[in-house]
């Protein structure tokens, strides 16, 4: 009852009151807030319609349009600014702030129980194939897509590599990843990771991991995004035998590690995209147990959703399996589609 009565106040509050918008220049505009991100504010203005402010020129903002502020499940009412802090008060009674400049999402509260949502992702194919002096087939596809409604994230990654070059046995490799993330506070998110890999020119016949820990969004929007992770996991894996193992060599690996990860993209003015993704590893038992991950690369759209791209991959393992070894690097060409 306490909930709906406060939710009651909060409806007739944005009935009554228009929003104020004063700018660092002394400039005021009436209206009401219709969404932010890590960079802007998009308002409604009685006199100019629908503009988009950056955050920057912003010095004070009230408004009585009922919004969903990440981390907060109750809708919220922005009610001035103290300094660079913005005042939200919810139903229910809470109340807080937080620096506007920190602010990684606000959306109307209507939206956010409607479901309002986004799905992003990409898809790509590269490969080649020889016949005549030299028979060699290769073939790589890589696909990652992102869904994001309300406070929960989730992510996957789709990975899969096929190289046979006559009279060399043939060299697979693949990833299936899934992703959680849920923004429990503005910018901190709980991440949760479970994903399946192979690898014949490591050696590796399978690899099961199963992680969980804390992100921090530094920002996130159309033209550029940065998070950091930071947690542990569970690593579950086997290794192809070879024709002459050593005396110490062990088919399995069971391990406890700490994990951190790094994700940041940025799109230029012209369209193009450079995107950077690397993981780290290491056993909490073993300290040169560990490996290194990255994918760097530069995307450009063609026409529509059609883009090329180009990518390098990092791969280091500090302790490769036998006859293996620790470095493996690789830079493709290739054409993909994106939404």
């Amino acid at each position: 009852m306490k909930w709906f009565l406060s939710l009651l106040v909060l409806i007739l509050a944005q009935s009554a009151l228009a929003g104020k918008l004063e700018f660092k220049n002394g400039d005021i505009l009436a209206g009401e807030i219709k969404s932010m991100d890590a960079d802007n504010l998009v308002w409604l203005s009685e006199s100019l319609g629908e503009i988009t402010v950056p955050k920057s020129a912003i010095d004070n903002l009230e408004s009585s349009e009922l919004v969903k502020i990440d981390g907060h499940e109750e809708p919220c009412a922005l009610v001035g600014m103290d300094g660079p802090k913005v005042l939200f008060s919810c139903s229910g009674g809470a109340t807080g702030d937080t620096p506007l400049l920190t602010i990684n999402k606000v959306e109307p509260y209507e939206d956010f129980l409607m479901g309002s949502s986004t799905y992003t992702g990409k898809i790509s194919m590269t490969g080649f194939q020889d016949r005549g002096n030299k028979i060699e087939d290769t073939w790589v596809l890589d696909a990652y897509n992102v869904y994001r409604r309300g406070d929960y994230r989730h992510g996957g990654i789709l990975q899969f590599d096929s190289k046979e070059k006559d009279p060399d046995p043939k060299q697979e490799r693949g990833l299936a990843e899934y992703q959680f993330d849920w923004f429990f506070a503005e910018r901190w998110f709980w991440t949760n990771t479970l994903a399946y890999s192979f690898d014949d020119a490591k050696s590796i016949e399978s690899k099961t991991r199963a992680g969980t820990g804390l992100g921090y969004q530094f920002w996130e929007n159309d033209i550029t995004a940065l998070s950091l992770r930071m947690g542990a996991s569970w690593v579950d894996e086997y290794f192809i035998t070879p024709e002459v193992p050593e005396p110490d060599f062990e088919g399995q690996d069971k391990r406890a590690a700490w994990t951190a990860g790094l994700n940041y993209r940025y799109k230029f003015d012209f369209g193009g995209e450079f995107f950077h993704i690397s993981n780290y590893s290491v056993s909490n038992e073993n300290n040169e147990n560990w490996q290194f991950d990255a994918d760097t690369g530069f995307l450009m759209p063609i026409f529509g959703g059609i883009f090329g791209e180009i990518k390098h991959e990092y791969d280091y393992d500090n302790q490769p399996q036998q006859d293996t070894k620790s470095l493996d690097t690789r830079i493709t060409v290739g054409v993909g589609y994106q939404w």
